[in-house]
């Protein structure tokens, strides 16, 4: 992965054109994602009310299940313990970031 140069400017349109969509895209998410929050939100305050886990409609079926996650940091763990158990992945993440055009006056547009 660290054969790959870290930065390339270019003035193709196409690329802007297709950042633009994602960045687009992402705000679309966000916004969907809190009214997903919002909508998952009844449904737990109707289950809390019920006292029940599932909750099925005409239509659809839902349910809550509790899970349980147990994890260690590397801070307290003693280093010759975290090198024998440790398990390393290795990906890429991708970060989008909208530049901001400056023009003579020196302020930023958006």
């Amino acid at each position: 992965m660290s054969s790959y140069k870290t930065s390339i400017k270019t003035q193709n349109d196409d690329l802007d054109d297709l950042l633009n969509k994602w960045n687009l895209c992402k705000k679309d998410i966000v916004k969907l994602e809190k009214q997903c929050d919002k909508y998952k939100k009844s449904v737990e305050k109707r289950m809390d009310d019920k006292g029940i886990h599932i909750l099925k409609s005409q239509n659809y079926k839902t349910s809550r299940r509790l899970t349980i996650r147990e994890s260690i940091t590397k801070k307290i763990l003693p280093t010759e313990i975290w090198k024998k158990y440790c398990t390393k992945s290795e990906y890429y993440t991708y970060t989008l970031t909208k530049l901001e055009v400056y023009i003579k006056t020196g302020s930023s547009v958006n």
